[in-house]
């Protein structure tokens, strides 16, 4: 899988909202490996919250680069409109490391969840492992 995790710093997730980060890590992780693939500036601009087009241009910006996940530790009003399209993933850590670690060890539940239950999206952390919404 492709995941975009966002970032000011590029080793942390930022806590603001997933659209507000300066940059994307853009990674590639299946059960053997995890691999920086490259890093993105995030130029997608809004001044207004919530704003549905800076969602669309979000989603634009990263098909690009072929991901298929989101994640960061929160998402805005436009999770609404990015989990028709991408998996929002909510995470609790900090690090971007050990946040693809955890990921890497649910991979194949997290395919799973991508092919059979589209416009959703989960939270992960180490106390109950991976949560499945259906709304946002």
């Amino acid at each position: 899988m492709i995941i975009a995790c966002a970032t000011d710093d590029k080793i942390h997730v930022i806590k603001d909202h997933f659209g507000d980060a300066e940059y994307y890590n853009i990674y590639s992780v299946d059960e053997n490996d995890i691999r920086l693939i490259k890093t993105i500036t995030n130029n997608v601009e809004s001044h207004v919250h919530p704003d549905p087009s800076k969602g669309i241009k979000i989603i634009k910006l990263l098909k690009k680069e072929h991901v298929d996940m989101l994640v960061n530790r929160t998402f805005g009003l436009n999770i609404k409109t990015v989990k028709k399209y991408l998996l929002p993933v909510v995470i609790r850590e900090d690090e971007i490391e050990k946040t693809l670690v955890m990921i890497k060890n649910e991979i194949n539940y997290i395919q799973e969840i991508v092919e059979t239950k589209p416009n959703v999206y989960i939270v992960i952390n180490n106390e109950t492992g991976v949560r499945v919404f259906e709304t946002a």
